[in-house]
């Protein structure tokens, strides 16, 4: 399952707490797949704030962070991390250190 970093954590929650949106608003992370020019498939990443998970959605303990079914097995092994700068907030995703994946 994607891992999420204190500081990401603490940058999703920070999101989510500075707007007026219900108890089950969180991030979502989701994926598509498109065709890049010819030269295969694509996936892109997208985080987008949601008022609540779809049923399907997986939840990221730790943090209001909810992942779709598409992204899921693809950040299986993967950490979210965050920069916070003065005024903006840089997300990466990252392979699992080994001894993090258990």
């Amino acid at each position: 399952m994607l891992a999420v970093t204190p500081n990401a954590a603490e940058a999703l929650q920070t999101i989510v707490a500075n707007s007026e949106l219900p108890d089950t608003a969180g991030l979502k992370l989701q994926a598509t797949i498109a065709s890049n020019n010819g030269h295969g498939p694509q996936t892109n990443l997208f985080l987008d704030v949601v008022l609540a998970p779809d049923p399907d959605d997986t939840r990221v303990d730790g943090a209001p962070l909810y992942v779709d079914s598409a992204a899921a097995d693809m950040l299986a092994d993967k950490v979210l991390d965050a920069e916070v700068g003065s005024d903006d907030i840089e997300f990466s995703i990252k392979p699992q250190a080994e001894e993090e994946l258990g």
